[in-house]
């Protein structure tokens, strides 16, 4: 099986919102009707705005698999309820992208269960974000600074309610605002939703991070041309056992484990660790 990715996730959060903004505007009242399933063609996607994670193929795919082996198994059990949100033209998936994937993998003709979210717009945002689902991909610490990082930039939330969305710590939410004003104020001309945290930091710095060796544009790029060499070689069998993948990159090079383990260590200001995720419920403000 080979994921769709999305073209959309190329443009940026802002630019992106901001179609969204206008065709909410431009578009008609959400149905009086309480709606609880939905046509998967009746499901519109927005991940440019929606959908926080990086773009790993291999985990995804492998993801996706997964679900797939749920909806054969158990013919005509659905999975968890797709969360949507009304644009104002219909509904989008704002949590769910990789249920929505295995439905279509297994050409689901009959509708799929769907929970409506009716706050605001930075709300969906941080719902998007936050949703516990139990058919949910988690998220590596390092996506979860990015998706802070994203809402900081994005949305007017508070700085608890994106701490509890990304599951990080109000310290390092906080470090992200004053690092979003320094560079707004020292870098007006550059597009901070096109900078991942890591990247911000460092142009913080005084570092150019444009074509810049060891960015994270440039690790994004390599990354992704060594996992589809993986993904290719090996499809989904480095997923099935991890304790046979540590040990043969530790046969590999013995310093690797050691570096993912640098590489994954909160950064200092998140150092208070992380609050406990959950999904925020209709309605509920953060």
């Amino acid at each position: 099986m080979q994921v769709t990715e999305h073209a959309e996730l190329d443009e940026s959060l802002l630019a992106a919102k901001r179609k969204l903004i206008a065709r909410i505007k431009q578009g008609r009242p959400a149905p009086a009707s309480k709606v609880s399933k939905l046509k998967l063609a009746e499901v519109i996607e927005m991940p440019s705005v929606f959908q926080h994670r990086s773009n790993n193929q291999a985990a995804s795919e492998c993801h996706v698999w997964e679900l797939v082996s749920v909806l054969q198994r158990d013919s005509g059990q659905a999975l968890a309820p797709i969360t949507v949100y009304w644009v104002g033209d219909g509904y989008c998936c704002i949590d769910g992208h990789h249920r929505m994937m295995a439905y279509k993998e297994v050409q689901h003709k009959g509708a799929i269960p769907v929970n409506v979210f009716t706050g605001t717009l930075d709300n969906a945002l941080l719902l998007s974000l936050s949703s516990n689902s139990k058919d949910k991909l988690p998220m590596s610490a390092r996506e979860k600074y990015n998706a802070a990082w994203r809402l900081v930039i994005g949305t007017s939330s508070s700085k608890a309610g994106i701490a509890k969305a990304a599951n990080v710590s109000d310290r390092l939410v906080g470090k992200m605002r004053a690092t979003m004003k320094t560079l707004s104020e020292q870098r007006p001309e550059r597009q901070l939703d096109s900078l991942s945290w890591n990247d911000a930091l460092r142009m913080e710095q005084g570092q150019d991070v444009k074509d810049f060796v060891g960015s994270d544009d440039w690790v994004e790029v390599e990354a992704k041309k060594l996992a589809d060499r993986l993904s290719r070689t090996f499809g989904n069998r480095l997923s099935k056992n991890s304790e046979v993948l540590y040990r043969a990159l530790e046969i590999y090079d013995g310093r690797i484990p050691e570096w993912i383990a640098d590489y994954y260590a909160p950064p200092e200001d998140d150092l208070d660790g992380d609050v406990p995720l959950r999904g925020l419920q209709d309605g509920e403000e953060f």
